[in-house]
């Protein structure tokens, strides 16, 4: 955690940090789907899943690498 800590320090005071938010309970989650194309939703967290978003960050960048 310190690691991160630092890291959005840098990318705050760099000016690189563009948005960032923390992501709802995954009992919230919906999954959407097209089916025939129509959407189709899926309520609920999965069994399957196997890695879950706590947030996503924006950030700047000169290029991919």
């Amino acid at each position: 955690m310190g690691e991160y800590g630092q890291l959005l320090h840098e990318l705050k005071t760099s000016g690189r940090l563009l948005a960032g938010a923390k992501l709802d309970q995954c009992a919230s989650a919906v999954t959407v789907r097209q089916n025939d194309g129509n959407p189709a939703l899926t309520d609920g967290p999965f069994a399957e899943t196997k890695e879950q978003l706590g947030g996503y960050h924006l950030i700047e960048c000169k290029d991919r690498d």
